[in-house]
């Protein structure tokens, strides 16, 4: 009897958690007007996923629906402060990344316009995580010089606490938009994520979004031809199909994520 109750406490806990990951806990920023932006081909692909980079320029320019569009992928620094190189995990992300997300770092700033470019000054912001491991939470980190196997990068700011995005981000570097890897239109290893307008829905955002990709097709057959756009509710895309599974009702949604 206290086995079998063990072990049901025990299976009880674990679905609480994963519960409580997907469903439950609150995200350190306003996810209410956020969605997932991917492109894909019907006819081709069994799903939505990835960003073109060119063609997400021509979202970011084209859309009216959205206050913030932004673009992310993988990428570290390979920091040189010793003998051997370290390998940071991080994200490379447009200059807007943090205000899509409506956060700020705790110290210091966000990339600023004029950092998304091949010749910008090369900078870096810090995990709060990193900040306080690697550097002991150093109140004077901002402004330091980092070497790295690309060179200098000066550390701008630090994310607070519970900014976790992507999660194994321990640092960020912008992307620089008018290098060759932008235009690009067949690789999507790209995420994009935007944040809605007040006013505006996601319903009208993706009306205007398929009009977009409609636009593309057209003007770039090669790669576009077939494809369109597919928003998801930033909540939805966070968990996938475990929200689905773990819902207690269909139309179940968190009032505050």
């Amino acid at each position: 009897a206290v086995l079998t109750l063990a072990l049901g406490i025990g299976a009880n806990t674990a679905i609480f958690s994963v519960v409580n990951a997907a469903l439950l806990r609150r995200l350190p920023y306003d996810a209410t007007r956020l969605v997932a932006v991917e492109s894909f081909n019907p006819q081709k692909d069994k799903r939505a996923y990835g960003a073109p980079p060119a063609d997400f320029w021509d979202w970011q320019e084209q859309s009216r629906t959205f206050e913030q569009l932004t673009m992310l992928s993988g990428g570290g620094i390979g920091l040189k402060e010793s003998e051997r190189i370290e390998v940071i995990p991080g994200a490379r992300v447009t200059v807007n990344f943090f205000a899509t997300f409506g956060v700020q770092p705790m110290f210091g700033r966000a990339f600023g316009n004029e950092e998304g470019y091949v010749n910008s000054p090369r900078v870096v912001i810090l995990s709060h995580r990193f900040w306080q491991q690697r550097y002991g939470g150093d109140p004077q980190i901002v402004g330091r010089t980092l070497k790295t196997t690309d060179g200098e990068r000066t550390v701008i700011g630090v994310m607070p606490p519970d900014f976790k995005y992507p999660s194994h981000a321990q640092v960020w570097t912008p992307i620089a938009r008018d290098s060759g890897e932008m235009k690009s239109r067949a690789h999507r290893y790209f995420q994009a994520v935007g944040r809605i307008r007040q006013g505006e829905t996601i319903e009208s955002a993706q009306a205007e979004m398929k009009a977009i990709a409609a636009r593309l097709a057209t003007s770039y057959p090669k790669d576009n031809q077939g494809r369109t756009i597919q928003l998801t509710d930033w909540r939805e895309s966070l968990s996938g199909d475990s929200r689905k599974a773990l819902s207690p009702t269909r139309d179940w949604r968190p009032e505050h994520c």
